[in-house]
């Protein structure tokens, strides 16, 4: 990877570019002091040594990185409103997962190097949301074998499709949904018209197969607040559109850490995201 690590891959920016060059397709920026800056995928979202800079720690997360280009492209070439369930699943929670733990609080951890908290958060994360707390070792493989049989049991994805407007990403783009007891859902914008839900089908029941433009008006403000610095989109905001982003960016912040020996996140609350009507909580 070098020393220029990526908190959000390029190849997954990529969706929003404005131009088509690959790696240096070009996307609109927006922060609280830029507006409308024009840049390459590459030159967004990165770090200097982010992860580590030891070059043998850092080529291990490379293969992870690799492993999210095809995942966005069966993203991309999934139909929408299509329901995703079994093993496959598998693929799509850890890809969550890892964008999920890149931000927010992990963003600002400093204490210990990233890159040997990877695998630590990710086990206790995928153990206490996924599988109810309920899974042995302390091993990705091993859990990732359990984690099977949770995601066909209680967990599916959803491709939802944009009507009227178009989403913002952030660069910490995964939108947590906290239920009375814990999360019940993650979405992820892919693309300025579709985004993905993943959701824990004993808590709610999707009801709509459609983002309206109310709806995604909402998403884009929740995805602004949530932002550590920028927002990127596919077209030039107006000017009106730039300020609203700006007041929001970095007002809300995500926090993620250890209590009693298990990963605490707070983020958007069932009752808040009730506004979305997208879902219903099953009783």
């Amino acid at each position: 990877m070098g020393t220029k690590q990526h908190t959000v891959p390029a190849s997954f920016l990529k969706n929003w570019a404005a131009t088509d060059e690959g790696r240096n397709s070009k996307i609109y920026m927006h922060g609280i002091d830029l507006s409308n800056v024009r840049i390459s995928v590459e030159n967004v979202c990165h770090q200097r040594d982010f992860y580590t800079p030891d070059r043998e720690k850092d080529n291990l997360i490379s293969p992870i990185e690799g492993g999210f280009i095809s995942i966005i492209n069966r993203y991309n070439a999934m139909a929408a409103c299509e329901i995703m369930e079994g093993p496959e699943l598998l693929l799509d929670i850890f890809y969550v997962a890892h964008l999920f733990l890149r931000g927010g609080g992990f963003i600002n951890y400093t204490e210990k190097e990233r890159i040997d908290l990877i695998d630590e958060w990710m086990v206790d994360f995928l153990r206490s949301v996924f599988m109810d707390g309920n899974a042995g070792g302390n091993d990705l493989q091993e859990i990732g074998h359990s984690l099977i049989q949770a995601a066909k049991s209680n967990w599916c994805v959803k491709i939802m499709e944009v009507r009227g407007d178009e989403l913002l990403i952030g660069d910490d783009p995964v939108l947590s949904i906290i239920g009375a007891s814990d999360h019940v859902a993650f979405i992820l914008p892919i693309s300025p018209n579709r985004a993905m839900i993943i959701f824990d089908v004993r808590r709610i029941e999707l009801v709509s197969n459609i983002i309206e433009a109310e709806v995604c008006a909402l998403m884009n403000g929740m995805t602004a607040a949530k932002a550590q610095r920028f927002v990127y989109s596919r077209n030039r905001l107006t000017e009106e559109e730039c300020a609203t982003a700006a007041k929001v960016i970095g007002k809300y912040t995500m926090t993620c850490e250890y209590e009693n020996g298990k990963i605490k996140t707070m983020d958007f609350s069932a009752d808040e995201i009730d506004r979305l009507r997208i879902w219903r909580r099953r009783t």
